[in-house]
C-alpha cells in the first residue's frame, strides 16, 4: 500500500501482527538474508498504537518476510 504522510510518500504492508513502513526519513537499518541494508521501520500491533516504537532491528526475518509478500509499487 503507498501512502502519505506530511506529504512524503511511503509504502506500508499492515498485518494484524505488524505494520511495516519502509521509507527514506530516519529509516532503521535492518540486513536481509543477502546482507542488503533495507530503509524500514515496524511496528508490533496492535500494541503500539501510535507507531512510536521500531522494532525492526529486532525482527529482520519479519521484516524481510512482510516486504517479500508486499506488492511492489510503481
Amino acid at each position: 500500500t503507498t501512502l502519505f504522510r506530511s506529504g512524503v510518500r511511503f509504502d506500508a504492508t499492515r498485518t494484524a501482527d505488524w505494520l511495516c513502513i519502509r521509507d527514506g526519513a530516519q529509516p532503521t537499518p535492518v540486513e536481509d538474508s543477502a546482507g542488503q541494508i533495507l530503509p524500514v521501520k515496524l511496528f508490533a500491533k496492535p500494541e503500539d498504537i501510535w507507531d512510536v516504537n521500531d522494532v525492526a532491528s529486532q525482527f529482520p526475518d519479519v521484516v524481510t518476510a512482510l516486504l517479500e509478500s508486499a506488492p511492489q509499487s510503481p
